[in-house]
């Protein structure tokens, strides 16, 4: 069966897709994140100028270069990039609509100068980045941070208008997401890199497609999370659960039998047995 058949994806999707798994290939370290993150955008928005884009992103940084002039002193360079992205240019968190897929796409949140903190935070980094600023993501427990390099008390909200947080902020966020129940540690504010970022751009997007039963976009969303970290034997297990509810038997029960043939096969290997019996029956049934 071809690869079209099996999956329905168009030829400008699998298109994005391939150039998404070229940009990310690299070492962590040469990844283009802003590159990276809109071509996952493409797979959704057929002709998407990437270019365009990329340029506004320079644009952006031009304006907040004149602003910052000759400062150098790191809090303060921070406070003008946050007034220029928050302040003047209207970028902010969409709260009314926190789980809208828009959000977590890069030519949207450019766009409207709405977003989630991870779509705001890749904004506020690359930005950053082209002024030279040595700037890192941070993967913080139900939210997404920047901070300035190995300074833990130097750290930004971009959700929250590029609010400046002290150690004992994020202590208190990470008080209020677990209900008191985990202590912090600088552990909390470790960096994630341009690969994780990734990731957890495109588990936002699965999750959102999940909830939506949207089987298209959960398998789009399989395919470049593959290429992103290819190997990974979850999104076997998960392209097959996805095929299953889709009513496509045939493919599901080959997923699954590929998933449940590695060595290590995670502890839902008894329900999966019990989805692989299912359908066999039903495979059985009509033929």
């Amino acid at each position: 069966m071809s690869r079209m058949t099996t999956f329905d994806l168009s030829d400008w999707e699998w298109e994005a897709i391939k150039r998404f798994g070229q940009g990310v290939g690299l070492s962590h370290w040469d990844i283009d994140l802003a590159e990276s993150a809109l071509w996952i955008a493409a797979s959704e928005y057929q002709q998407l100028n990437i270019s365009e884009y990329l340029r506004n992103l320079d644009q952006m940084a031009e304006g907040v270069r004149t602003t910052i002039g000759d400062e150098h002193e790191p809090r303060r360079v921070l406070e003008i990039l946050g007034g220029q992205l928050f302040d003047a240019s209207g970028f902010r968190g969409n709260r009314e609509r926190y789980d809208e897929a828009r959000n977590s796409y890069l030519n949207e949140v450019i766009d409207r100068r709405l977003g989630i903190p991870i779509t705001l935070s890749v904004v506020y980094l690359e930005v950053g980045w082209r002024l030279g600023l040595p700037l890192e993501g941070v993967g913080f427990p139900g939210h997404f941070l920047v901070k300035w390099e190995e300074r833990n008390d130097l750290v930004v909200d971009p959700f929250n208008g590029g609010r400046m947080l002290c150690r004992e902020d994020c202590a208190a966020m990470l008080n209020q997401v677990s209900d008191g129940k985990v202590e912090f540690g600088d552990h909390f504010l470790k960096p994630s890199n341009k690969r994780q970022i990734l990731g957890r751009m495109l588990g936002n997007l699965r999750n959102i497609y999940l909830e939506r039963n949207d089987f298209h976009r959960l398998l789009r969303m399989s395919e470049l999370r593959q290429r992103l970290n290819p190997g990974t034997r979850m999104e076997t297990r998960d392209r097959a659960l996805v095929l299953y509810r889709m009513d496509r038997l045939t493919e599901a029960y080959q997923g699954l039998r590929a998933y449940m043939n590695e060595p290590e096969s995670g502890d839902d290997l008894e329900r999966l047995k019990a989805c692989l019996g299912e359908i066999r029956k039903q495979i059985s049934v009509r033929n």
